[in-house]
Order: C-alpha cells, then structure tokens, then sequence
C-alpha cells in the first residue's frame, strides 16, 4: 500500500494530455504479490519444495528496484520510503508540487469567490497548502543524513543498507537553502487580507527551515560514518555551506531585507542551542518540528563544531555592524553582536 494520495507532480495542462491525476489501483508489486501468494506451483513434492521455488521468485526480484518494498516509517531513516511522495527525486517532485501550490493561491479566489463568500472554503484551502508545503520540505530533508535500507535474504545482490549519496544530500540541502529565499508567495496577501488578523505564514516557515537546516550537520553524522564514497557528505561540508549562506549578504555588504535580518536572527539562535550557548532572541516560542533520532548509534558531540561557527558569525557581525552604512542593516548587526557577546558571558 502506497500513501500516494494524488498526483502533485503534474502541472497544469497535463491532465488534457491524458496523464493521470490519481493513483492506478493495482501497481507492478500488487500483481507480483498476487501471483507469489496465488500461483500453483506443480511437480512438487510439498510445501517446503514449493517455498524453495516461491524464494527463487523473490530472489529473481531482488535485482529489480521497481519490486523493492519499503517499510512504512514513524522516523523516517531511509528517504525512498515516505508517505505521500512521489517520484524517485524528492527535490524534484517537490519542486513541482510547489509550484502547484503557488499556482493555486494566485487562482483560489477567481475560483471560489462568489461561492465562498465568508471565506470559510478559501481559509480551509489555505491551511491545507501550508501543511502540504511543509509535507514537500519535509519528503527533502529526509535525503538529508538519510541511509537506504533494503529487505535482504542470504544471496540477494544488495546490500542491508548503504548511505544517501552525497549529491543527493548536497541537492537536497541547496534545495531546503533555497526556500528561505522564496517564502513570500506563501503569504499571498490579495488572499490573506480577506481572512482576518493572521500571522505571516512565512514567519512560521522561516522558523522552521532555519531549525532544519542548523540540524542537519548532526543529522548527517551517521550517514558519513557508514557512507563507502571516497568523499561523503559530512557535518563539517554541511555547516559550512550554511554559514556561507546565511552570511552572503553580509560579506557582500548589503543592504539587508526583513526577510534577511530575521533568518540571521534564527540561525544565531539555533547555531548558539547547537553550541550549548543560550542566545536569548526573545520570548517567542520555537517552531514544533522535533527533529528525529535514531536509536543504536551515539553520535560525536558537535558543539565544538557549532561553537566554531557560532565564534566564526560573531566575527562577521563584528565587523558588519562596523561598516554597515545603512542604519537599519547596522542596527541589526549591533543587537546581534550584543546579544551574542552576552550569551558567552
């Protein structure tokens, strides 16, 4: 059974052309399972003959990833085998379930309006596209650490596990990167401004990418350690490449948007939790994602690593808020060196 509740992979246009928009009732694997439950097997002498004939079956399939069963996960360890997604490429899937729901907002109310005329119907819809866009961050950030598992029997070619290619990490990684610069179409305001006094969903997203993200260096340990590739992905290439871009913008010296200041604000908070330094950003409450573990693996302490970073952005900010010319941006890299100084003390 597949939790793959509808096409979101299909764009507009494609259901003229004849593709489908829900799933095929039966796939390659129910009639594999049909016919390895169903199917006499004759000229032999009893059943314990007939389970060697019925093993070479599964054998045979073992060399065929179309056959592959995927346990249903509560932590999800091996990113092949997530509920409701589609596709063998996560970021690319995600990418074009995104924009569907870009494409829905900019529409919902041409579509709806004159029947929605309390904007019941529309604040349903838009509540269910924040949660499916979470789904899609969510089917990425598995690749992230992630480590394939296989149901393996003595003789199968495959292994009992091997870890998520590095680039597959680092295209999952740059893709979760890459939404904290595109979360404004999320707040669509022609929409929002008929729904009342609500809170900017994009703030809530930002939170919750910038928690992702500073966790993922830990995340990815386990992989690394198990990974057979002359140069896995590991915690340090991870971190690195997100202080590099949390910091662009201001070793470029510019002038910094709102959307900018507050993903700097996050990621000084959680770099400092990671570090085991408590940066005090205000009363607000943390994003609810808790990030999963596994069990049976102690991984090293990082928050030497964090700390570095943590030491590394107060540099940065140092010195940005020395040469900073515009008096917002400047003003925001002074109460970050503030706060950061006073959490050291």
């Amino acid at each position: 059974m597949d939790y793959a509740r509808f096409n979101y992979v299909a764009q507009p246009g494609d259901f003229e052309k004849g593709v489908r928009m829900t799933p095929p009732r039966f796939g390659v694997y129910d009639y594999y399972t049909v016919k390895w439950n169903y199917t006499p097997v004759f000229d032999v002498a009893d059943m314990w003959e007939e389970y060697e004939v019925t093993s070479e079956w599964i054998h045979e399939a073992s060399f065929d990833p179309v056959y592959r069963y995927g346990k249903q996960q509560s932590t999800v360890v091996d990113p092949r085998s997530q509920s409701e997604d589609l596709g063998d490429d996560a970021v690319r899937a995600s990418e074009y379930g995104i924009a569907n729901l870009k494409y829905i907002l900019d529409n919902l109310g041409k579509w709806v309006g004159k029947d929605d005329r309390d904007y019941s119907f529309r604040r349903g819809i838009y509540e269910s596209v924040q949660e499916q866009y979470m789904q899609y961050l969510l089917h990425v950030y598995a690749n992230v650490g992630g480590i394939y598992l296989y149901e393996k029997m003595e003789g199968d070619p495959v292994p009992m596990y091997e870890s998520t290619p590095a680039s597959r990490q680092t295209a999952a990684f740059r893709f979760l990167l890459k939404q904290l610069d595109d979360l404004d179409w999320i707040d669509n305001v022609p929409l929002v401004s008929g729904l009342g006094m609500l809170e900017r969903p994009s703030d809530t997203m930002r939170d919750l990418l910038v928690k992702m993200l500073v966790s993922c260096p830990e995340k990815v340990e386990l992989s690394a350690v198990k990974s057979k590739e002359t140069e896995p992905y590991t915690p340090e290439i991870c971190l690195d490449e997100l202080c590099s871009n949390i910091w662009k913008p201001t070793l470029a010296n510019s002038v910094l948007t709102s959307a900018q200041k507050e993903t700097q604000r996050l990621f000084v908070g959680y770099l400092g939790k990671g570090a085991g330094i408590k940066v005090n950003m205000g009363e607000k409450a943390e994003a609810s994602y808790n990030e999963p573990s596994l069990a049976y693996f102690v991984p090293d302490n990082r928050s030497p690593l964090y700390y570095d970073k943590f030491m590394e952005s107060l540099a940065i900010v140092r010195k940005a808020a020395r040469r900073s010319r515009d008096r917002d941006t400047r003003l925001h890299y002074e109460l970050l060196e503030i706060l950061m100084e006073k959490a050291l003390k």
